[in-house]
């Protein structure tokens, strides 16, 4: 048994990247796999209880640790599965309070600019240069091996499953 509004949750995340699309506010929305990360949101009827527990309705309390303690009235919680099999839970509470307004004025001494150049990955305004990566030809050689040997696997078999990445 499933909570409605979770499923709820599921049909408007994409109605609203077709809004946005079409809206030319946002890109096409990607295909998303059953693979890998899996969200579950819950919007109502969620309880942090006593500090290590998290109350879900239709799943009952789950043992958490919890990293911050939670200020103000949860408004949702989602949890990800990711491809490995660990669960993580974002909480989504409101505090009550205004939140801070940009600054309206810039200091000009402290702002730095940062180009991209010739020989080097960037130049800094005050005379730094960042170097490019010299490593990114032998991954590429790598990633290019591996998703050769990936793809001459039987799709569904044990070997694919090893071969494909795991996020």
């Amino acid at each position: 048994m499933l909570n409605s509004q979770a499923l709820q949750q599921s049909v408007k995340h994409p109605d609203e990247a077709f809004r946005r699309f079409f809206g030319n506010q946002g890109r096409y929305p990607q295909f998303r796999s059953r693979r890998g990360r899996q969200p579950m949101p819950y919007p109502q009827r969620v309880k942090v209880v006593g500090g290590n527990s998290l109350c879900q309705p239709t799943v009952g309390t789950v043992r958490v640790v919890v990293h911050r303690e939670i200020d103000g009235r949860i408004k949702t919680v989602t949890i990800c599965r990711t491809a490995t099999g660990k669960r993580s839970a974002s909480v989504l509470a409101n505090d009550g309070r205004q939140a801070s307004d940009p600054p309206k004025s810039v200091d000009a001494e402290a702002v730095i600019e940062v180009g991209p150049g010739l020989e080097h990955l960037a130049v800094i305004s005050d005379g730094g240069k960042v170097d490019s990566p010299r490593f990114s030809r032998r991954t590429a050689a790598n990633l290019r091996r591996k998703q050769k040997s990936l793809s001459r696997t039987v799709e569904g078999s044990a070997n694919r499953g090893r071969a494909r990445p795991a996020h």
